[in-house]
């Protein structure tokens, strides 16, 4: 009795999870693997920032000058490289907003398997929920992943000492307002591609509304 309907319940949940996943797999594996690379960029560039500022005060405080404290790479390349892992992490949640959201609904309908998916589904709002939570789950890992790495990038600053609060320094593009701007613009997307049911034009009218 209400047992196997529970064990039916979940059986659905998960092959409805399965099916999301399978879905978009390509751009899920495409964006797993982008996240892990800004990752394990921004967490050695932080690194590397901090043991560069580390000698250069430590030489400047045995010679009382800067001359001949610099390093290789000098504070300038890590600052330099800092920025680009910023602008990555800042693009985000718009990657993964936009090229997850807008296909979940435009990409259904484009191409005409919408009727059948629905009628396999207990009501729209039933598969529109299915389909959204696992991508809702896999952006908010990614995008928090992401922003962890600008966090230290940001703190390990050479050129500014933010170690104890960086304040609202690159605050767009750090921390838990990547995983919070990464929902806002995936929602926008869910909703473009519902309004216009092709893949191109709703992700253009997607990123139009979200910038």
């Amino acid at each position: 009795g209400a047992l196997g309907h529970r064990v039916a319940e979940t059986r659905m949940t998960f092959r409805g999870w399965r099916l999301a996943f399978r879905m978009q797999r390509l751009e899920l594996l495409i964006f797993i693997a982008a996240a892990v690379l800004v990752t394990a960029a921004s967490l050695l560039i932080a690194w590397g920032a901090s043991e560069a500022r580390s000698s250069f005060d430590a030489c400047y405080q045995a010679s009382g000058t800067d001359a001949g404290c610099g390093t290789s790479p000098s504070l300038n390349d890590f600052s330099m490289w800092g920025g680009f892992a910023r602008i990555s992490a800042f693009l985000t949640p718009f990657a993964l907003g936009l090229f997850l959201g807008v296909p979940i609904v435009a990409r259904e309908i484009e191409g005409r398997t919408a009727g059948i998916a629905w009628t396999l589904s207990r009501s729209r709002s039933r598969w529109l929920i299915q389909r959204v939570l696992p991508l809702v789950v896999m952006v908010v890992v990614l995008a928090a992943t992401v922003g962890i790495g600008s966090e230290f990038v940001t703190r390990t600053n050479p050129f500014a000492d933010f170690s104890a609060n960086p304040g609202f320094a690159d605050h767009t593009a750090r921390g838990w307002m990547l995983p919070v701007r990464a929902l806002a613009v995936l929602a926008l997307g869910i909703a473009g591609g519902a309004m216009v049911p092709r893949q191109l034009p709703a992700l253009l009218l997607a990123g139009a509304v979200t910038l």
